[in-house]
């Protein structure tokens, strides 16, 4: 019996297919194929499976069969954000900017369509001034980003009815599950220019994991210890950005403290919560993982890179606010010095840099910067966490052969339709020169036997141990999808319109400065921060945002005066004494209205805030503000 002949017996008895996804469910939803028709479930470009699943010349025709049968339209009923938007309309716009002003109609009208499916969008919040109610309006897109309707409702009613473990090809719900979950890994991979030379790696719970799992790829890497190590020592220089995140930072600080160089020498563990990296926890005379930290000023002072440990520094660019790229060129130089007269002694230099300040949103010219790097035979690694949502991130730029990036941490809940989405790192596949996988497991091996096994070939699959966060994959690429179809440059132009309005408006206030008030008393950031919401409805931040240092140095607290707020703050467990700003952010999402709001909102507390700080009571141990009424037990209302 052909092929033909068995789809034509299983018509006749009117079975339905049991791999087409249901359609069901009263709201619009969003699928994140690409293909041309508006498909729900098509084939992959880069389709793969298991590679321990050995396949037939027969299972595959079957398989095709499979896909065409299920290759149908979207029914023109149906509201979907493909509909409303064809795809092939927007692609220009993420690698042409010239062509955003022919789109601008299609981009507003599908903004205020994402707009209206943000969950939450209506909510309304108590104030605890007068007993009434304020609508939210939501200003912390930097640390997270709000859930939509429209992927919400895919989720549900797309690909939980066929959900199923991807470590098969068995059964029909696995082989859909595995299609929406690589097709994911195709839209990522399209948002961010990827080329077949590069890997698109789901790692856990946003930037954080990504980084542990590049920080695992590089101990077990040839950069790192090679295995003629005894004879020719390859050492991995790490520059770590004075402005990173805490998790691109502390990462880095245990790793060079923990990898000591030498026969014998054991890892030292401190004892207590307290490390200080000012002191070398290691035999100078064995540290093969170098650490650049914050410490002071810049100077041209030769560095002795073969066994001191370096206490020279990326500092800040007091102008731009980011690290000083003539410091980075100038190290890059010393290292390249360095090997030169040690030829058997190697070292590598690994920059991690911050892509843009989640603190200050000063950006780095990631293209130019890169291609210094590589000038030097060095590897770079950015985190995109705070940029991949406003700026394009290129993982091979066009303009900069030499410009291309090595890793990238990226944040995917950060974005609109993010939240419960997995955690992304983007690395060329040259650089994936670690034989055991980071983390071995289920998923990682071809074939396991009591004689041994075999870890599979394939460099991203290898790498995702266990039965993954299949729901925040397919999560991710639903919401780079619809990133895609909006248009990075339309996005960056928009939100810097924002921006610039937000800025001149309060820079007019002398009372206003990016931290606080030139002249006077502060007041307390988690103040602000409550004034904002009780008064307002305005959700913000206020704290470090996870970048201690380079708060201080925003903050001015270097030196005696930094080290009197940290051991005021230890010494006696308040945080109140923790030094911290508020940080409010825009949105392509917002409207004109709500931006004017939040900067009337941010004077009016400058002006006149100081007046409200009786109703409020704080903790000294925690640093909390809140107001003598507050219900914190009925939120919403």
């Amino acid at each position: 019996m052909t092929t033909s002949d068995r789809y034509a017996a299983i018509n006749r008895l009117e079975m339905p297919s049991p791999i087409v996804p249901r359609s069901g469910g009263k709201h619009p939803v969003v699928s994140p194929t690409m293909n041309k028709g508006n498909t729900l479930a098509t084939p992959l470009k880069h389709q793969h499976y298991s590679r321990a699943t050995p396949w037939t010349e027969s299972t595959m025709i079957d398989d095709r069969s499979w896909v065409e049968s299920v290759d149908t339209p979207v029914p023109t009923e149906r509201v979907s954000l493909l509909t409303i938007t064809p795809a092939e309309r927007f692609y220009p716009v993420v690698h042409d900017a010239a062509t955003v002003a022919s789109v601008q109609d299609d981009y507003h009208s599908l903004v205020n369509s994402l707009r209206q499916q943000c969950i939450g969008e209506q909510e309304q919040i108590p104030c605890p001034l007068d007993g009434a109610t304020r609508r939210l309006i939501y200003c912390d897109y930097t640390a997270s980003g709000r859930a939509l309707k429209s992927v919400e409702d895919f989720i549900a009613n797309q690909v939980c009815p066929m959900y199923a473990n991807t470590h098969s090809v068995a059964s029909a719900t696995a082989r859909q599950t595995a299609h929406f979950r690589e097709e994911a890994r195709d839209r990522v991979k399209t948002y961010f220019n990827c080329s077949d030379e590069d890997s698109a790696i789901f790692c856990g719970a946003g930037a954080t994991g990504a980084i542990r799992k590049f920080e695992d790829m590089l101990i077990k890497s040839r950069v790192f210890a090679p295995p003629t190590r005894e004879k020719k020592l390859r050492r991995a220089v790490v520059m770590v950005d004075p402005v990173a995140h805490h998790s691109s930072l502390l990462p880095f600080r245990e790793l060079a403290r923990l990898y000591p160089l030498g026969k014998g020498v054991k890892s030292r563990s401190v004892t207590g919560s307290h490390v200080d990296v000012s002191k070398s926890q290691a035999s100078p005379e064995f540290i093969e993982i170098e650490l650049m930290v914050p410490t002071g000023s810049y100077d041209r002072t030769p560095i002795p890179l073969p066994r001191d440990r370096l206490k020279q520094v990326l500092p800040l660019d007091g102008v731009k606010g980011i690290a000083s790229i003539e410091a980075l060129r100038d190290t890059l130089e010393q290292v390249s010095i360095f090997n030169r007269h040690h030829g058997d002694d190697y070292a590598t230099p690994v920059v991690v840099l911050s892509a843009c300040s989640n603190v200050t949103g000063a950006c780095q010219d990631m293209p130019t910067v890169s291609t210094l790097v590589h000038t030097f035979r060095g590897i770079i690694a950015w985190d995109c966490a705070a940029i991949a949502a406003h700026r394009e991130v290129n993982m091979n730029p066009p303009t900069h052969p030499e410009g291309y990036i090595d890793f990238a941490f990226l944040s995917p809940h950060k974005l609109l339709g993010g939240p419960g989405s997995s955690g992304i790192l983007l690395c060329k596949r040259k650089r994936q020169t670690n034989s055991i996988p980071t983390i071995c497991g289920g998923g990682t091996v071809e074939f396991v036997s009591s004689r041994g096994h075999y870890y599979l070939s394939d460099l991203e699959e290898r790498e995702e141990a266990g039965t993954p966060d299949i729901l925040g994959c397919i999560r991710a690429g639903a919401v780079y999808h619809i990133h895609t179809l909006l248009g990075i440059n339309a996005i960056a132009e928009d939100e810097g319109r924002m921006a610039a309005y937000l800025d001149k408006k309060l820079r007019g206030n002398s009372k206003i400065h990016i931290l606080g008030p030139k002249v006077g008393r502060y007041l307390h950031y988690n103040f602000v921060g409550c004034v904002l919401n009780d008064v307002f409805g305005i959700q913000a931040r206020g704290g470090c945002a996870c970048a201690g240092p380079y708060g201080e140095a925003l903050l001015g607290l270097g030196g005696v005066n930094g080290e009197r707020f940290e051991m005021t703050a230890l010494s006696t467990r308040d945080m109140i004494f923790k030094p911290g700003f508020v940080r409010v952010g825009v949105h392509f999402t917002m409207t004109q209205e709500e931006l004017e709001y939040l900067a009337d909102a941010i004077l009016w507390i400058a002006e006149k805030g100081w007046m409200l700080m009786p109703a409020y009571e704080f903790e000294l141990s925690s640093g909390e503000w809140k107001h003598a009424h507050r219900d914190d037990v009925n939120v919403m209302k």
